[in-house]
Formats: C-alpha cells, sequence, structure tokens
C-alpha cells in the first residue's frame, strides 16, 4: 500500500507461492493498493542487460503487477502506466481465480496488454481420463475473476485480455465490467484461444465504454489484430470487443450493454465463436463498418481465377 515502484527489469509488485512450495499452491488474501508502480518490467526492451534473468516462455518477464497462483485477493486504486505491460495474471504453480481488479488506472504501458487474464499451465484442462476437455480448477486456470471500474487506455496491445496460449491452458467465467478501454494497440477487450483443449468459455463483458481500439495489431501495423494462421483469425479493422478462437470452438461468452465507438467492428467474431450472446450494446462505427462482425467459416466458398491474374471470391472466400 502507498508505494512507489519504478525501473524495475522484472515485475514492480510480484505475488507468487514461494519455490518450495508442491503444486498446485495459491497465495490467498493479498491486498494491493494506492500503489504507483511505472517503468517497471524493462527486461523486454533490454534482454542482454546483465541485471536480466532469462526471459520467461510467454516472452515478458511478468509485466509490472504480476499475481502468479493468486486466489481471494484484491488490486485496486493503482496507477500502473508507462510500463512494457500493466497487471498481470496467471497460474504456472496452481490456480488464479475469485480476484477483484478495480478502480485502477493502467494506461500507456507501450509494448503489452493493460490487464491481462492469462493461462499459462497446461493443466487447467483435463487432457486424458474421463474428464478430457473439462476444467480442472483444482490444478490451474484463471477463473472467475472480476475486472470492473478500471481505466487502460493507450496500451501497446488489449486494453483488457482473457487468453489461453496453449493446449490445456484455461482463462474462462472471468467478468469485464465498468471498465473504460480507449486508444489501445488491439481491441479493448479482446478473447483470445490459439490452441485446442484449451478454456476460454464463459467470460462477460458487460457495460464497458470502448473506444478508437485495435489501432496497430494488423499486417504491417495497420488497424486489426492479426493472430492467423489461419487467415479467419485475422481480424483486419479497429474493433471494440473481439473474440478470436483460432482452432477451437469458443462458447458461452457474453457481450452486453456495452458503450463502444470510434471503431470499424464493434464486435467481432471468430467463425468458432458464433454462440457468443451479444445484446444490448450502445455502437456507433465508422463508414463502412459494422455494430457486429461474423467472420465466415473455412469451405463455404470458391475463387474463380480470371486470364488477366486476379481471383475473385464468392461465399467466404475472399478477393485477391
Amino acid at each position: 500500500e502507498d508505494l512507489t515502484i519504478e525501473n524495475a527489469g522484472a515485475e514492480g509488485i510480484l505475488i507468487t507461492p514461494p519455490s518450495a512450495a508442491t503444486p498446485p499452491s495459491s497465495v490467498v488474501g493479498a491486498t494491493v493498493t494506492n500503489n504507483v508502480v511505472s517503468s517497471d518490467d524493462r527486461c523486454i526492451v533490454t534482454p542482454k542487460a546483465s541485471y536480466c534473468p532469462p526471459p520467461q516462455p510467454q516472452d515478458d518477464y511478468g509485466e509490472s503487477v504480476h499475481l502468479e497462483s493468486v486466489a481471494n485477493s484484491t488490486v485496486s486504486h493503482n496507477t500502473v502506466v508507462h510500463n512494457v505491460g500493466g497487471i498481470l495474471l496467471t497460474d504456472e504453480v496452481g490456480p488464479t481465480h475469485n480476484n477483484l481488479i478495480s478502480d485502477n488506472t493502467v494506461s500507456d504501458n507501450t509494448l503489452d496488454c493493460g490487464i491481462t487474464l492469462a493461462g499459462h499451465s497446461n493443466k487447467a484442462v483435463a487432457l486424458s481420463g474421463p474428464d478430457f476437455g473439462q476444467p480442472q480448477p483444482s490444478q490451474a486456470g484463471v477463473y472467475d475473476n472480476t475486472i470492473s471500474g478500471n481505466v487502460a487506455d493507450g496500451n501497446g496491445a488489449a486494453g483488457l485480455l482473457a487468453a489461453a496460449a496453449t493446449v490445456g491452458a484455461g482463462s474462462y467465467d472471468n467478468t469485464f465490467t465498468g471498465n473504460t478501454a480507449s486508444g489501445d494497440g488491439l481491441a479493448g477487450v479482446s478473447i483470445h484461444l490459439h490452441a485446442p483443449f484449451s478454456d476460454v468459455n464463459g467470460n462477460v463483458v458487460k457495460d464497458n465504454t470502448l473506444s478508437d481500439d485495435s489501432l496497430h495489431g494488423g499486417p504491417g501495423g495497420a488497424a486489426g489484430d492479426a493472430e492467423g494462421p489461419p487467415t479467419s483469425a485475422n481480424d483486419t479493422e479497429s474493433t471494440g470487443v473481439e473474440v478470436l478462437a483460432a482452432l477451437a470452438p469458443v462458447t458461452g461468452t457474453v457481450i452486453e450493454g456495452n458503450t463502444i465507438s470510434e471503431v470499424y467492428y464493434g464486435v467481432w467474431l471468430s467463425a468458432l465463436a458464433s454462440s457468443t450472446t451479444v445484446s444490448g450494446n450502445n455502437t456507433s462505427v465508422s463508414p463502412g463498418g459494422t455494430g457486429v462482425f461474423n467472420e465466415p467459416g473455412p469451405h463455404s466458398g470458391y475463387l474463380m481465377a480470371g486470364s488477366d491474374g486476379g481471383t475473385f471470391g464468392f461465399g467466404s472466400a475472399k478477393f485477391h
């Protein structure tokens, strides 16, 4: 409480079980409040410096405030600005769940997201046995966390992100409510699934204010979010809320009551995220844009080749 923490190579604040803890293990009941955390996570931009540890497999040094395997804890009223990345929740040692991340300013973190809920452990989803494909909340996973009332503006990637990057990972049943995200590199709220047999289901995006987001995550730094292959995982326009299901379905997502403006797509949904519930959003899009865009599924179109070398797309196939 009431600390100023700056210029760290890795995290400014890290909460995690001790190295001798036997997995699964989680820290319970921590409080991080009223701190200023700035200019941290610097090793990602100077990785060869003598004071920098080897990088983590997830290519960062923990961002600036890192809850790694933490439960029933609160991160509130902090100012987390001008770092590489902002607030990060992960599950390497054990599950991270039932945390409240509220009323923080997490802005201008130049290379990564404002607030990230990232399933890193491959034990969050059962990969064998009778429960194959089902969550294992006692083992790992980032779930049942509430992200509310935060300001996440001008970050290099998403304002707010829930993601599972590897087989068996999980970031599910989290709630993003009452947040503001503007001017972020990726969508204001992004939900990403990048591997089969992982879980980002059941996340709720409700009553947020999102504007002018997904500015430079597309090809060559253009607007959008290029996460493919496959190409169906490439959002190519500015976007308020994105549900990206690259290789497996994402189900149970709820997107409602949000105010979304100054974007081309209010909500962008992968073909494998079509079961998302979208309702009651107040959306204002740029000319040619749409409130809800559903990426067409594969194998539902064809190309016609012309003698001049052009190809013309029909159905879901695109013009080249």
